[in-house]
């Protein structure tokens, strides 16, 4: 019913995952344990953002209500070399209009992709389509596509959502790392490409039913680009 959040997966426990990304983005505040994520109200506070974060089969998972770990490509591919694994960090923010993912094993990214249909009149699109693109697009709006990816590698977020182990953390971003060569990358594509309020695309409403898809942070009923 249209994706709208992050996910982050990792070929590496959770205990050597976490302390990974709190060494770039800071303390994350462990809110307990969950036994339904339905109920573990992931909305934004004043102090941060709640995320799920946790694993499954020797993997580690991130359902990133913040939109800023799943898309922090320089501190992914730092623990993707660091840690000699597999690493993705993907997500959909249907309000812009955006989509992205980066995909990285031992370091060396195979594939990065982001679009803005608010912002960007060319998206940023690098390393060889993988195969599960030639069926569902990365921007499929139920994140389909991102989906196919992840279980392509061998990743089984949906699984993970339902049976895994799952806490919630409080992340405040309190590092507010520097930019690395990836992000300002990003930053000087968005530069080139991006739109000129005049040319930005109107805001739709899209409503949806149930059987349309259902995932973890998906909507009803909302407005978005896509």
């Amino acid at each position: 019913m249209g994706m709208h959040f992050g996910i982050i997966a990792a070929r590496l426990p959770w205990n050597d995952f976490l302390p990974e990304i709190s060494r770039d983005y800071g303390e994350f505040l462990d809110q307990g344990e969950v036994v339904d994520p339905e109920d573990a109200h992931l909305e934004a506070n004043d102090t941060g953002w709640r995320i799920l974060g946790g694993e499954l089969a020797g993997s580690s998972y991130v359902l990133d209500t913040s939109f800023i770990l799943s898309d922090a490509c320089d501190s992914l591919q730092r623990i993707s070399k660091d840690r000699g694994t597999t690493l993705i960090g993907c997500g959909a923010e249907t309000v812009s209009g955006t989509f992205w993912l980066f995909v990285a094993q031992n370091g060396a990214i195979l594939r990065r992709y982001h679009s803005c249909h608010s912002g960007l009149r060319e998206r940023l699109d690098s390393g060889d389509p993988l195969p599960p693109e030639k069926k569902t697009s990365l921007e499929d709006i139920d994140g389909g596509g991102l989906l196919a990816v992840l279980k392509h590698f061998g990743f089984d977020y949906d699984r993970w959502y339902r049976e895994g182990h799952r806490r919630v953390y409080q992340f405040t971003d309190e590092k507010q790392s520097e930019q690395g060569p990836l992000a300002r990358e990003l930053a000087a594509h968005f530069e080139k490409y991006k739109l000129q309020p005049s040319e930005r695309p109107p805001i739709q409403l899209s409503i949806r039913s149930a059987a349309e898809g259902k995932r973890p942070g998906c909507l009803g009923m909302f407005l978005g680009l896509w």
